[in-house]
């Protein structure tokens, strides 16, 4: 019976590792991520050693129709070193490309390629953002400084600051609270027939935020060509679009159904 010993171990292990080396070659790329206009082309680089002679290597890619690249080459002596690949953008949105040698994926050798149609458009997008956030951000203010100036909370409806604390809190119910119980910011006004102690700057912050959020979905969806990101996302999207929705009935209300009223403040 043959013994097995510390040696005879450390030879199997070393040959496994150096096999496993052999096989799937020791490729290196020059970038990870890459943005490319639609119709622009780019060249990313894969570096080789001597030992990966002869070697097939394929190119997968993930979407055709958005990139197109080289599908293999062979490593041989007389290959570029590194060896050039082309991408061209073909379409707009996202892919990836990835190396594979004798059916093995390579986990270091990939390209995440972002096409888009409009460079100035990612720069707008992220303004937009930043100007929904603070708009959302603050407006809540102004309801505090004019229940400060006017030294009452008449008008104030506290079931609202309620579904605000719930919704902050957990995203979910702030989403049911507004969406499905529309009669807690609207029909108090209706009741009272006036929007007396109601800040109208919250509301137009609130109108702002939810437009711009949506116009940011738009104009990411249109850029890389995705607008499955709207349909697939319909809580931030349904999120803007109620808001604004409800923010328009409180403007009607406050401007044109209640703009002058007889009703008592000290009620």
């Amino acid at each position: 019976m043959e013994i097995v010993t510390t040696n005879n171990v450390l030879v199997i292990v070393l040959s496994v590792l150096f096999s496993c080396h052999y096989i799937l070659c020791d490729l290196n790329i020059s970038v990870h991520d890459v943005r490319l206009k639609l119709h622009e082309n780019c060249v990313v680089n894969i570096s080789y050693d001597k030992e990966d002679y002869n070697k097939n290597v394929i190119i997968e890619n993930q979407h055709n129709d958005i990139i197109q690249v080289i599908r293999e080459f062979n490593i041989t002596e007389d290959s570029p070193n590194p060896f050039p690949v082309l991408i061209k953008a073909v379409g707009a949105g996202h892919s990836e490309m990835y190396a594979t040698v004798d059916n093995k994926t390579l986990d270091d050798v990939f390209v995440r390629v972002t096409v888009y149609k409009i460079n100035g458009l990612d720069t707008f997008s992220a303004v937009i953002g930043w100007i929904y956030f603070v708009a959302w951000s603050v407006s809540f203010y102004p309801q505090i400084y004019i229940n400060w100036k006017r030294k009452s909370v008449v008008g104030l409806n506290f079931d609202f600051i309620a579904l605000n604390v719930v919704g902050f809190t957990l995203y979910s119910l702030f989403n049911l609270g507004l969406f499905y119980i529309p009669e807690i910011q609207a029909y108090m006004n209706y009741k009272r027939k006036s929007t007396i102690g109601w800040s109208i700057g919250n509301i137009f912050l609130d109108f702002s935020g939810g437009m711009l959020s949506m116009l940011q979905m738009i104009v990411d969806a249109y850029n890389y060509d995705d607008w499955v990101s709207i349909f697939g996302d319909p809580t931030k999207f349904g999120l803007g679009l109620f808001s604004v929705v409800f923010d328009i009935f409180f403007i009607v209300q406050h401007y044109f159904l209640y703009k002058t009223s007889n009703y008592d403040v000290s009620q």
